[in-house]
């Protein structure tokens, strides 16, 4: 048999060997993470009409410029979509359409057989490189079966990485072709696709003058010749990148409050994805973000004496080693942290870098006292990653699922307490929403989006919980968000919804008000109006309050709002009012203000 022969098929066995290990991931569904976002409730995937297609192009969604991606998702809802309409009139088509996993399943089909080319491209390209049968072997296993993966492949929002990944690899592929014209041409166009499918990609735009140079040892002359128009796409991206994120830039935080701080938080955030390479023990969808503190700077010094290790290597003339270092860091650098970003921790982050792990693995078996080992190591990583991966999957299987498995690797992390409470809503079990609301509440960092969606999501529950109708939930919420982080305007709200009666509801919002910086008057305010005892009084102090916000200075009012605190909370309560008064009131002292009124309390 040919030697060609025996290349195809092994990339083929490998296409097939990872389709098949993530076949369960097919019957899937859409989740509460992303997926509603994303899909759901995109009106550039889920809407009808032609005006879709032209807009995932010109507007960024979501903070992102994907329009190669976008257009994926809308093909497969509307196939999606087709089959659930053709399959209603039988029960027979409609329980097995259900049974793959309905709507979500050309989602995750298309993910499962994308992955399973990215695997045999890798193969292929790591044949071309000069890897033996037996490191290709291993690299192969090492980032295709490996559990890491999971969160790639079984989520139907993360279609975006796996096409990345797969036209990457098509792209070095080609670039290493024997072809010119599909090194000169092809190449770049598969790498202008992946761009289109997720921007973080424009980090590897230097891969074909680094493999040329480092790993071939081309004249650097001639490679960057080559190379020039993977660079001139990556800038590009790069640009369109960070102008598209300039409208969730808000929503993110960075980590460690600045640059200087970020670095062992980032060090840390390395350690913890090389330990998961590893010992992929803890996989969840959103893992705690380590603390650093000394080992964290320790981790930065080690990291950086390791690439300055590397780049004496290549002084030196063994060049492969600054090559793995840097095909690691250069896709880590968009989410490694540095950045604002949701979530910095996140599972599909180590989708690009595995690349070199498992390059370097591959390096390590074609070592002469090595090679002996190759077969059982191969094999024995091999069926480990096939056993922890068809255990994680079940994990992704639906919201239920992944939510529970995170709370009970990661309980202290408040967004899974919120993903999870939405769980809880969708089963109509409120009383364990508000529950982990409160648990999100009291873990929530300082981010003021991350603290406003809280008291949204808990607000709402209150009102949920108290059976009030869909309208004047919706008149509340919105109110909510038009308030933003106006203090004044999310007092007033916790005063509507005090009047109302919904008293949890108010203490909610109360409290964020608070969090705003809402002064030491506001929860006599609140309570004043919920108290069941001196109602005149209440109501008295609700409507100077509501008079006082669009006249400050009205002397009646702060009379009205001064007495009725009194009566309500007591005179210190209504010292911050007693003294508004005397502002308005030349010659008077706050003390005698408060004296006489409360003389006739």
């Amino acid at each position: 048999m040919s030697e060609p022969r025996r290349r195809d098929r092994a990339a083929w066995i490998w296409f097939a060997a990872t389709a098949l290990v993530f076949v369960p991931a097919l019957r899937g569904e859409f989740l509460n993470w992303d997926d509603t976002d994303w899909i759901l409730n995109n009106p550039l995937v889920v809407l009808p009409g032609t005006e879709a297609w032209w807009t995932a192009w010109t507007d960024p969604c979501l903070g992102a410029w994907y329009p190669l991606y976008v257009w994926a998702l809308r093909i497969l809802w509307l196939l999606g979509q087709s089959v659930t309409g053709w399959v209603e009139g039988d029960p027979q088509l409609s329980a097995a359409w259900t049974f793959v996993g309905g709507a979500a399943a050309p989602f995750h089909a298309t993910s499962i057989l994308l992955f399973a080319t990215a695997a045999a491209l890798w193969h292929e390209c790591l044949r071309r490189l000069g890897i033996g049968p037996a490191g290709r072997a291993l690299a192969v296993a090492w980032f295709a079966l490996h559990p890491l993966r999971v969160e790639s492949v079984a989520w139907a929002t993360a279609l975006r990485d796996v096409m990345s990944v797969t036209a990457v690899l098509a792209a070095l592929r080609l670039h290493l072709s024997d072809r010119a014209g599909l090194r000169r041409v092809a190449a770049p166009a598969a790498f202008a696709a992946a761009l289109l499918c997720k921007s973080m990609v424009f980090a590897l735009a230097p891969l074909p003058l680094l493999i040329d140079v480092l790993w071939r040892r081309q004249p650097w002359r001639s490679s960057l010749v080559t190379a020039a128009p993977w660079l001139v796409l990556g800038v590009a991206d790069a640009v369109v990148a960070r102008l598209a994120y300039q409208t969730v830039l808000d929503v993110n935080t960075p980590l460690g409050g600045g640059l200087l701080g970020s670095l062992p938080v980032v060090a840390a955030i390395q350690v913890r994805y090389l330990r998961l390479q590893l010992v992929p023990s803890g996989l969840a969808a959103l893992p705690s973000a380590p603390s650093p503190g000394a080992w964290g700077w320790l981790a930065l010094l080690v990291g950086l004496a390791v690439v300055g290790l590397a780049v004496w290597w290549a002084w030196r003339g063994r060049r492969r080693p600054l090559l793995l270092c840097l095909l690691y860091l250069l896709p880590m650098g968009p989410v490694c942290g540095l950045m604002p970003l949701a979530w910095p921790v996140a599972d599909r982050y180590t989708l690009l870098p595995s690349l070199a792990v498992s390059l370097g693995l591959a390096m390590l078996l074609q070592l002469p006292r090595l090679a002996r080992l190759a077969m059982p190591v191969t094999g024995g990583f091999a069926a480990t990653w096939i056993v922890l991966t068809v255990l994680t999957i079940p994990h992704w299987h639906d919201s239920a699922a992944l939510w529970t498995r995170s709370l009970d690797q990661y309980p202290r992390e408040w967004a899974t307490h919120l993903n999870y409470a939405g769980v809880c809503g969708g089963e109509q079990r409120m009383e364990d929403a508000r529950f982990h609301l409160w648990i999100a509440r009291e873990l929530v960092g300082e981010s003021p989006p991350d603290r406003a969606k809280v008291a949204e999501m808990l607000m709402f529950a209150e009102l949920i919980l108290a059976d009030q109708p869909m309208d004047r939930m919706q008149m509340f919420r919105d109110s909510f968000g038009e308030a933003g982080e106006d203090h004044a305007a999310v007092t007033g709200l916790a005063l509507d919804l005090a009047s109302a009666g919904q008293a949890p509801a108010a203490e909610v919002v109360l409290r964020r008000a608070e969090d705003l910086g809402a002064g030491p008057e506001v929860a006599p305010l609140v309570r004043g109006v919920l108290a069941d005892r001196e109602q005149e009084h209440a109501r008295a102090l609700y409507h100077a309050a509501r008079g006082l916000r669009t006249s400050p200075d009205d002397v009646h009012l702060l009379t009205l709002q001064t007495r009725s605190l009194i009566m309500l909370a007591g005179p210190e309560a209504a010292r911050p009012a007693a003294e508004a008064l005397s502002a308005q009131l030349p010659g008077t002292d706050p003390d005698v203000i408060l004296a006489r009124m409360a003389g006739g309390r």
